[in-house]
């Protein structure tokens, strides 16, 4: 990338002029303050994208507890349903006021386990978005580490190119 385009242009322009050592040492000196910059750059947006999957590690967290919650709480109405299931048929013979109070309280029951299944389904897609978007920042955050390290690299060969050309202009004064 842009890494191997600079040096590619530092090793052509010190081959193309040797004369020119002043020209060159800016062209080196200038190349490696953006070099600098841009390091600083993306190691500052490694910091924050890494804050961000420590934030993700308590939100997952909270999700995880809620959405054991909801679950819990479904069963808990399942089971109730259940009961009044099970004295609906118990009570064929009984009193239709009995009955009716029953059938009421089954159709409450009904609806509130598909409301609170319809929850659940939304916190679990919603968290599996979270975790999607968490998988692709996390990936860019290993690219940009290995961004830096090559960036770090150029610049010590900047660097290095940079010290020959002063002791070549330093012995060409002498």
């Amino acid at each position: 990338g842009d890494a191997a385009e600079d040096a590619r242009q530092v090793s052509d322009s010190l081959a193309e002029d040797k004369s020119g050592g002043e020209v060159e040492e800016a062209q080196l000196e200038e190349q490696l303050s953006s070099l600098s910059e841009n390091v600083v750059l993306k190691e500052r947006l490694i910091e924050e994208l890494m804050r961000s999957q420590r934030e993700w590690g308590e939100a997952k967290a909270q999700y995880q507890a809620r959405t054991e919650q909801l679950q819990s709480e479904l069963e808990e109405t399942q089971k109730q349903l259940d009961s009044v299931k099970a004295k609906l048929d118990e009570s064929v013979g009984v009193k239709e006021q009995v009955k009716q109070a029953a059938e009421e309280e089954k159709r409450r029951l009904e609806k509130q386990v598909q409301e609170q299944l319809k929850t659940l389904k939304s916190k679990q897609q919603e968290f599996e978005r979270l975790k999607e978007n968490k998988t692709s920042e996390h990936r860019r955050v290993k690219d940009l580490e290995l961004e830096v390290v090559q960036m770090k690299n150029h610049q010590a060969e900047l660097d290095r190119k940079l010290q020959l050309e002063r002791k070549r202009e330093t012995q060409q004064i002498q």
